[in-house]
């Protein structure tokens, strides 16, 4: 609705402002008339002109900036994950070492408290 807006009130302020300003247009060339456009087609030449650099003005040009600023938040967003990625895999690393020596301690137990392989195990019948 704002965009409808600004074009109906627009136009109306371009078509008073050419209809003062333009006294129609001749073209001539060698003497040849090419194009004679009186004084009330003329506005309306210059608002069908104005219409498109109206709605270019403002359509494309915020959604280009828009489109430019969602580019640029996304490489801040991407920037921010990677960190974000690197810190937990290095704390993540840090915590492997630094908890490595407990992990020799349980294998350890582990090694010296399990049953050897070779081992069978048969029932024995209850006296």
């Amino acid at each position: 609705m704002l965009f409808v807006g600004t074009v109906a009130a627009s136009a109306l302020v371009l078509g008073a402002a050419f209809d003062l300003a333009l006294g129609g247009l001749d073209i001539h060339v060698d003497d040849e008339r090419l194009l004679s456009i009186p004084k009330g087609e003329a506005v309306w030449w210059a608002l069908a002109a104005a219409l498109p650099a109206a709605m270019v003005m403002l359509v494309v040009v915020p959604l280009s900036l828009l489109l430019a600023l969602l580019v640029a938040a996304l490489a801040i967003g991407a920037a921010l994950f990677a960190a974000l990625f690197a810190a937990v895999f290095v704390s993540l690393a840090v915590t492997a070492v630094a908890l490595s020596p407990l992990w020799v301690v349980a294998l350890l137990l582990w090694l010296a408290l399990r049953e050897p392989r070779g081992t069978v195990h048969t029932a024995r019948p209850k006296a």
